[in-house]
């Protein structure tokens, strides 16, 4: 005999599969049946200054000629909503905080803790304070996505959801642009992963278990390596979250690992087979369908530009002009300061100890209403303290204890936009380096390369000097502001441009013994940087196919030495129950990530 429950989850199966079928049909149809975009021929676009040529190669990538910047910037928006205008929509309401209206209750905590930081407030003061030529970017960007909504039909995506987008707003574009300082920022759960850390076996332990490099492989990019902390004998360290030290944040926050694996390399004409200059960048951002890239080509009096855009933004982010190419990893820096607030609540509201005069103040606290689908507007309230914006769980409760965040990217009202159009439009290394200095981030280390065989590396971006780089929190009660102001960005790590340099980054520690700065809690680990210097310094004659080489080395040496560890203590235990097969495999393995090799899996899962 069926149960009740079974058998409502056979009919709730059945209802679902038939409800997959009957949607994939519909889907089916409109996607096979709808009218396409048109791709070839004349099209008559309102708003254009003259004609615009665009020509697709063989793999899709468009090629705009425009008389004018104005016409290059709408054209470039009226193929990227012709192809990607789903992703755009998306994208933006990601950041903005707007998914739960389309997708229901399910995403409505994504929605909150974006919210939490108001990207719409802070898109719209980064349009308000554009300067002209970036306003006028966006603008005509803006007009040629609406054209493209307006005349193409939508597509399936949206059929399938049952709704429309609204119109493209240039202030759209900044929001898309945020995803990628939300995505890069070092982030407050990073902080207080460390401040759990720091307050579960000590500050000096801490330093060791959650090193800045890894010493082995240290890889800096200017001086010497630097010493780090060794680990202390763990009975002197003792417990303080057990002694009534610093309480552990909130379990609520959300908390990401670090996956950055970003690379980039140019090697000075002097070393180069040609002697010209070569440059490789592979930025590691996650697997999408579609990619997070666009390829694009943008030609217009004083634009000649190829490479990568961002869906739903104007310009090349990482591409070539006709005499610089430019790549970047992200910094992996710290950007924001996290304060341990004393916080009561009150009839009123909450309130917070203030730094200044010690006297409770209230919170601001800025309420609005979350549209979700099939469901009840969720009310939210964004909190913020003379210092900055509060942390929210991701029902939009305060989470406790308390603490809360200043921020770059919400305290300097700039968007990085302005920097990369002035990389597009640079004729030279010092061009580049001068729009580098205006770039506020996230920060980057930027490569560069010129057409006269020289080489340049800059870290660039705003960074805070607060003393403290993202180790722990401080005391929001006594505390009124830990910023110094930021780095000067000519005392950022830096090489100055040449025919002999070799620059290289891969999210590691690029500075050495010496440097004034420590710019983070912990950069990603150097092995890849360790492995591109040790695959390009000392070596002239260099050539392309070279760099296609190292682009795909697949050798991982601490993988390759916890191997042999292993192997080591194996031979010290032969009694243990290791399955000789398996020991096997591991001594013939050679260190490389080669798709058929097993040890390889081995090697990964230890």
């Amino acid at each position: 005999m069926i149960s009740v429950p079974r058998a409502l989850g056979i009919a709730a199966g059945a209802l679902l599969a038939a409800a997959i079928i009957a949607g994939g049909a519909w889907l089916a149809s409109w996607t096979l049946l709808a009218p396409r975009p048109q791709t070839a021929g004349r099209l008559a676009i309102s708003g254009l200054q003259g004609p615009v040529s665009v020509v697709r190669d063989a793999r899709g990538f468009p090629y705009v000629s425009a008389r004018s910047l104005h016409d290059a910037y709408e054209a470039q928006g009226y193929l990227e909503g012709e192809d990607r205008l789903f992703q755009m929509d998306v994208l933006r309401r990601f950041v903005g905080g707007r998914l739960a209206e389309v997708f229901g209750p399910q995403l409505l905590s994504v929605d909150v803790r974006h919210r939490m930081i108001g990207p719409e407030q802070m898109a719209q003061r980064m349009y308000q304070q554009a300067a002209p030529e970036e306003r006028a970017a966006l603008d005509a960007f803006a007009q040629g996505v609406n054209a493209a909504m307006r005349r193409d039909p939508l597509p399936p995506e949206f059929r399938a959801l049952l709704y429309r987008p609204r119109p493209w707003r240039p202030q759209d574009s900044l929001l898309c642009g945020l995803a990628t300082v939300i995505d890069l920022t070092h982030t407050w759960s990073q902080v207080a992963l460390r401040a759990r850390i720091d307050a579960r076996v000590g500050s000096a332990a801490a330093a060791a278990l959650y090193s800045i490099t890894d010493p082995r492989y240290d890889a800096p990019l200017v001086g010497r390596p630097a010493p780090v902390p060794t680990l202390p004998p763990f009975p002197s360290v003792g417990n303080p979250a057990r002694s009534g030290a610093a309480p552990p944040i909130a379990d609520t926050l959300p908390w990401r690992a670090d996956r950055e694996a970003s690379n980039a390399w140019a090697v000075g004409g002097a070393h180069t087979r040609s002697g010209r200059a070569l440059l490789a960048n592979d930025p590691h951002l996650d697997f999408t369908v579609p990619m997070v890239w666009y390829a694009i080509a943008l030609h217009a009096p004083g634009l000649n530009v190829v490479g990568a855009s961002l869906p739903g933004t104007p310009g090349v982010i990482l591409g070539h002009g006709a005499h610089i190419a430019w790549g970047a990893t992200n910094a992996t820096v710290s950007t924001l300061t996290l304060y341990r607030e004393h916080v009561r609540e009150t009839p009123k509201g909450f309130e917070v100890e203030d730094a200044r005069t010690h006297a409770w103040i209230a919170v601001v606290a800025q309420t609005e209403q979350i549209a979700v689908r099939g469901a009840r507007a969720h009310a939210f309230e964004r909190l913020r303290t003379p210092h900055g914006f509060l942390l929210l769980d991701g029902q939009g409760r305060l989470a406790l204890p308390a603490y809360a965040a200043a921020w770059v990217a919400q305290r300097e009202a700039h968007s990085p936009l302005a920097a990369f159009l002035a990389l597009d439009r640079a004729g030279s290394l010092e061009s580049a380096l001068a729009a580098l200095r205006a770039y506020p981030g996230p920060p980057q280390n930027f490569v560069l390369a010129d057409d006269r065989g020289r080489v340049a590396y800059h870290l660039a971006g705003l960074i805070p000097v607060d003393g403290v780089w993202g180790t722990r929190a401080v005391d929001g009660s006594r505390i009124v502001d830990a910023w110094r102001g930021y780095v000067p960005f000519d005392q950022l790590p830096h090489v100055d441009p040449s025919r002999d340099a070799v620059v290289f980054t891969a999210n590691n520690r690029v500075y050495g013994a010496g440097y004034p700065y420590r710019l983070t809690d912990a950069f990603g680990p150097p092995y890849r940087a360790y492995r591109i210097r040790e695959l390009l310094t000392g070596r002239d004659g260099l050539t392309d196919s070279e760099m296609e080489r190292l682009q795909l080395d697949d050798l991982s040496l601490p993988e390759l030495e916890l191997v042999r560890d292993v192997l080591a203590a194996a031979a010290r235990h032969p009694g243990a129950d290791e399955d000789p097969r398996t020991l096997e495999r591991l001594r013939a393995w050679d260190g490389r990530f080669d798709a058929n090799a097993s040890a390889a899996t081995l090697a990964y899962r230890l």
